[in-house]
């Protein structure tokens, strides 16, 4: 003959039964039963990038009743992609569909269906167009303008850094840093004129700091 006691433990409801002198006794962990399907929502936010390589990208924010199962097809310019996505017990989250300038214009459509351990399902679908062919063109001609300012800005640095290499100061400034470093061991910290003269500090390994220099600029 068996006796047994029953309890409740959170959201586990623990069963013991044993025979009358103690033996043969068991537990069993009886979980919740998973929510029925009543919830699935699908919100899209697009947001545009400010280059041809990164022009943007669409989101998709999905709501749904937890431990579901989704499955997303998203088409777009021919392609197909099907995904199935167990959400568990989280109730929403994100699916992002980064845009490309190499099919610009074209139109995305989506399927979403959630399902429950019942059966039941719910399907939202919709469509989006991420970017328009004009604004990939526009995109095109702002990194192709920002490439010929760099460029720009590039080559006035070097012409400006081979004009300072071939002046008389500088001459002076890299002569004083290599007697700083070779004969008196030191580090060259900086260079100033007075009087129109160039002087460099020096930094000796002792910690006292020499003043190098008697070249006249001009």
């Amino acid at each position: 003959m068996k006796s047994g006691s029953m309890k409740e433990l959170g959201t586990k409801r623990v069963v013991s039964e044993s025979e009358p002198d103690g033996t043969g006794s068991a537990v069993f962990d009886v979980l919740p039963p998973a929510p029925h399907l009543t919830v699935l929502t699908v919100t899209v936010r697009s947001h545009a990038g400010s280059t041809a390589a990164k022009p943007g990208a669409t989101e998709l924010f999905v709501s749904v009743t937890p431990d579901a199962v989704l499955r997303v097809v998203l088409r777009h310019h021919g392609h197909t992609l099907n995904k199935r996505v167990s959400v568990g017990a989280r109730s929403s989250g994100k699916i992002v569909v980064p845009w490309s300038c190499s099919a610009p214009g074209s139109v995305y459509s989506y399927a979403i269906t959630a399902t429950d351990a019942y059966g039941a399902s719910l399907t939202r679908t919709g469509k989006f167009q991420p970017m328009t062919a004009a604004r990939c063109r526009a995109l095109r001609a702002t990194d192709e303008r920002k490439r010929k300012e760099q460029e720009a800005a590039n080559h006035r640095a070097a012409e400006r850094e081979a004009r300072e290499e071939r002046s008389p100061r500088h001459k002076l400034e890299v002569g004083e840093a290599e007697y700083c470093e070779r004969v008196l061991n030191g580090n060259a910290e900086e260079s100033f004129t007075a009087a129109g003269h160039v002087y460099t500090r020096c930094a000796r390994v002792t910690g006292e700091v020499v003043i190098v220099g008697e070249g006249v600029v001009g």
